[in-house]
């Protein structure tokens, strides 16, 4: 898509980053095992919502001692305003609560050739709020 010139300036909104993204340590921790042990497996959005779905499932059981279900969801209500290092938009979780946030990473395609997140993948409330420069 990012070659299509039809759809130059198009803005992508998701709840996790893209998965051609590079540059940070969590971007950069997906691409790496992606190479180590993805072959055969297509890079999609589906990747990386997979991976960031890995490492949300990682952080709720990172300081439990067992697998249990009441340990994993004491561990998912303790993640408040996290983002994994960029991978998601701010994800807080409340004991019998939804866990929804408005907020969304907006990528912006086709800027001669090549993608970009405007603000550096900060999150916004709607793409009506985000202001782009060229």
């Amino acid at each position: 898509m990012k070659d299509d010139a039809n759809l130059d300036g198009m803005l992508v909104a998701a709840s996790t980053f893209l998965y051609f993204q590079t540059g940070t340590p969590a971007s950069d921790d997906f691409q790496r095992a992606m190479r180590e042990y993805g072959a055969g497996f297509t890079k999609e959005i589906g990747a990386a919502q997979a991976w960031a779905a890995g490492k949300l499932f990682e952080k709720a059981a990172a300081d439990s001692l067992s697998a249990t279900k009441e340990a994993l969801l004491l561990g998912l209500w303790s993640i408040k305003n996290e983002t994994l290092g960029g991978l998601t938009q701010p994800l807080t979780f409340n004991e019998n609560q939804p866990a929804y946030d408005p907020r969304l990473l907006v990528h912006r395609c086709g800027r001669k050739g090549a993608w970009v997140s405007p603000r550096r993948l900060q999150t916004h409330l709607s793409v009506a709020t985000l202001t782009l420069r060229s």
